[in-house]
């Protein structure tokens, strides 16, 4: 465990508009937690004990089937709030997180005393909903990747919101992502490349 400082709440959104003396008030009940790549930071069916924020790596999301297989259900890059509203809520984390990159950081904030704030703090509360809202977005973005949307719109959805880092990310890590299979994901991009959408030579994207 390492020191707390409010400098690294404010790497998150949900803190970056809280005074100082808010902030100095949960920097007491926090930490910070190194991690390393396939670390488990919580499993699926534990109840929760802190809030959880990621402010360095990427961390994903993953259900085990009946078939002990993995159901990739999100990444989160940092900075990054991880499953609040399960913490909030006082209920079993519904999917196992697992450290994705080669280190990650994150702030670990005690459960019961941040909810007493949160209910406390009207000004608080609302910047913690306008964080909630934007995971909904989220979430209805891979509910129409996952349900609506065939694998080609998928792929193209995708470039427009990961153009920066479409290239660098493995492609294995991208069809998880995606929800489909490898191969799956080639012959999409192969048609895109014959259709002149993406250029892996020079690493361009072109969607106009």
């Amino acid at each position: 465990m390492l020191f707390m400082k409010i400098e690294d709440l404010q790497k998150l959104e949900l803190f970056s508009e809280i005074d100082k003396e808010k902030l100095e008030k949960i920097a007491s009940f926090s930490m910070i937690k190194k991690f390393r790549k396939e670390n488990i930071v919580f499993y699926e069916g534990e109840s929760p004990r802190f809030f959880y924020g990621l402010i360095e790596g990427e961390i994903k999301l993953y259900k085990s089937s009946f078939k002990n297989t993995e159901v990739l259900l999100q990444t989160f890059k940092a900075p990054s709030m991880v499953a609040e509203m399960t913490a909030f809520e006082d209920i079993k984390f519904p999917a196992t997180a697992q450290i994705l990159t080669q280190k990650a950081t994150l702030i670990l904030i005690h459960k019961d005393r941040f909810i007493e704030m949160i209910k406390s703090d009207a000004n608080f509360s609302f910047c913690f909903i306008k964080s909630l809202t934007k995971k909904i977005k989220i979430l209805e973005r891979t509910i129409n990747q996952n349900m609506i949307y065939d694998a080609y719109t998928n792929v193209i959805n995708y470039l427009k919101t990961h153009h920066q880092t479409f290239f660098s990310t493995k492609k294995v890590q991208i069809a998880q992502e995606l929800n489909m299979t490898p191969e799956t994901l080639s012959r999409v991009l192969r048609r895109l490349r014959d259709e002149n959408i993406i250029d892996e030579v020079n690493q361009t994207i072109n969607l106009v």
